[in-house]
């Protein structure tokens, strides 16, 4: 045996695979934008790698990205239709062919549209599957779900024209030209793993990076500084901070007039705003040239921000002064006494925040929104970007950065045709439960059903009663146990590759 050559040859592949490799981000679902080298074979997804096709910064991935083979080939994913057979709420279920759940789907949305018009219909809408057309082919509702997943966002975007989830107004390549940078509710090192160099660029950059969390997590290890903060309380330290900002004057009076609602006139006696007209600039403002009341468009430079005033008989005063008053009871001490972060460290924020240069409020997606006051957070942090004017300058932004975000161009499409049109439902859909409303159908596209209806106690009770379920989703999730047909759907990651 000192030779093999007598009796050792090389192996030899019998047949050659059918083999492809495919370059893509990762897909929606997670929001991380890895940069994936996918080698599929064989029609099966067989092997993914961090992308070599893209500059070196984005050549990596994190472990969800890295074991998409895993959730591809889960063995949750649901595999056929099926129908429900016991109580809702069960988890009893047969499975059905395809036909068989078109045709019950078809029926029930009929039942609906003849007793109660296409708008008792709704969408509830997952992050995947998204399928943007089911809506208005439908003629249904969606797209108002603020629920537990949102409430910063509802607090903030009103302010900043956004969508309901608080999304950031610039991306986190920009903390380079940030001088503070305020980090609360997230933990952006894990993530947003494939924008983690965007946070060590900034720090070398001598960004200030502070971190407010109750946790020492793997972000505030590397920040400047860790401030701890009692859980919920985060909405306190943003009203301190605002209070701080007018109490020390650190506001910046010309982005307050140019692009604010602060100079407008309020009427003191039943709290409305005065108008001359419809539209925008038809806002009154007291004219500090003239002397007197004018619409905002005429005195854009020389509208007074405190004041009171008598405008054909009426008493008034400006937003900014109203603010000024109701602001007096959020003290930096009470606030202290909320967050268990002491009095001069708030104080130290809200200067930093306000007076060191361009300044980013991160907040988190999945951190303070799971209370009961996140829509006061996002008030409070539209008012200090409102005071201080950190808002689309290079350096100072404010919003949620989870993934990075980042822009790109919108593509053309074809517009439907008029009759295909989504309904328009005048009630916040976290309040179906509660309130009186037309919506008898749901056709949840994930596993809404816990993300956005938040008393999930008060939410069964309401699924009970409603005249058909459909349940749309990759996984045995919790909302298909409410369901009266459910459908397996591929990911976008699959549709990709």
């Amino acid at each position: 045996m000192t030779d093999a050559s007598s009796w050792l040859s090389s192996a030899s592949a019998g047949e050659t695979a059918d083999e492809k490799v495919v370059y893509t981000p990762h897909q929606f679902m997670c929001m991380g934008n890895c940069s994936l080298k996918c080698t599929v074979r064989d029609g099966r997804l067989s092997k993914v790698e961090p992308n070599d096709h893209v500059e070196k910064r984005y050549q990596r991935c994190c472990m969800k990205g890295i074991s998409e083979i895993e959730h591809v080939y889960s063995p949750d994913r649901l595999q056929a239709p099926m129908k429900r057979v016991g109580e809702r709420g069960s988890n009893e279920f047969v499975a059905i062919t395809w036909d068989e759940a078109r045709d019950i789907i078809g029926e029930e949305l009929k039942k609906a549209w003849d007793a109660y018009g296409k708008q008792s219909v709704y969408v509830s809408k997952s992050n995947e599957p998204r399928f943007e057309l089911l809506t208005p082919l439908l003629g249904a509702g969606t797209g108002v779900e603020p629920g537990i997943d949102r409430g910063v966002g509802n607090g903030l975007d009103p302010s900043m024209g956004g969508d309901g989830f608080g999304n950031a107004t610039s991306e986190s390549r920009d903390w380079v030209n940030t001088k503070t940078l305020i980090m609360t509710g997230c933990n952006y090192l894990e993530t947003s793993m494939m924008q983690a160099s965007f946070f060590f660029d900034a720090k070398e950059a001598g960004c200030d990076i502070i971190v407010v969390d109750p946790h020492f997590s793997t972000t505030a290890s590397k920040a400047c500084e860790w401030v701890p903060i009692k859980p919920g309380t985060d909405p306190a330290l943003f009203l301190a901070m605002v209070t701080y900002v007018l109490k020390n004057k650190l506001y910046d009076e010309d982005f307050m007039r140019k692009h604010t609602s602060f100079p407008f006139l309020v009427s003191a006696e039943d709290g409305t705003l005065l108008r001359a007209g419809e539209g925008e600039t038809a806002y009154m403002v007291w004219d500090a040239a003239s002397n007197t009341a004018v619409p905002y468009e005429q005195a854009v430079d020389t509208a007074v921000l405190e004041g009171e005033f008598e405008v054909n008989g009426v008493r008034c005063t400006t937003v900014f002064s109203q603010l000024k008053t109701t602001q007096e009871q959020y003290t930096t001490a009470w606030a202290a006494e909320k967050t268990g972060i002491v009095q001069e460290k708030i104080e130290e924020l809200a200067r930093k925040y306000a007076t060191s240069g361009p300044s980013v409020i991160a907040h988190g997606q999945g951190g303070s929104d799971k209370y009961s006051n996140p829509d006061v957070e996002g008030h409070a942090i539209a008012l200090l970007v409102a005071l201080t004017g950190n808002v689309g300058i290079p350096g100072g932004s404010v919003g949620q950065f989870v993934g990075g975000q980042g822009y790109s161009a919108a593509l053309a499409a074809w517009e439907l045709p008029e009759e295909f049109a989504e309904a328009e439902l005048p009630l916040r859909a976290d309040l179906f439960p509660v309130e009186e409303n037309d919506v008898h159908v749901i056709i949840s596209l994930g596993n809404t059903l816990q993300q956005y209806y938040a008393n999930m106690d008060v939410t069964k009770e309401w699924l009970k009663s409603l005249d058909f379920i459909l349940h749309v989703g990759m996984y045995y999730e919790d909302s298909v146990a409410w369901a009266d047909v459910v459908l397996p759907v591929c990911s976008k990651f699959e549709d990709t590759v």
